[in-house]
């Protein structure tokens, strides 16, 4: 009994000549794999990654400009403290 070799050979006999075009291009123009948690970002991820990030400068200047400028300007009490609370959480405050 003959051992088959499973893999492309097998696959890409049974596939038209459309599919292997169309895998030909999708692997031309995939796109590169996401970078590393910490590895390159642009400019903007990252000064909004530190805003978010608790204990940075950032996050100092974002927590009072919320908390000084925004929630003031809310005239419903109950909504300002529903925001304050809400900027206090996502800014780690």
């Amino acid at each position: 009994m003959t051992c088959r070799r499973r893999g492309a050979a097998q696959r890409d006999e049974w596939r038209s000549t459309a599919m292997r075009a169309a895998d030909d291009l999708a692997e031309r123009f995939a796109l590169p794999a996401p970078p590393l948690p910490r590895g390159w970002r642009s400019g903007t991820m990252r000064m909004l990654d530190a805003a978010f990030t608790p204990g940075t400068a950032p996050n100092v200047a974002a927590s009072l400009a919320v908390t000084m400028l925004v929630i003031p300007c809310i005239p419903n009490r109950v909504l300002a403290a529903a925001a304050g609370f809400a900027a206090g959480s996502i800014l780690g405050g």
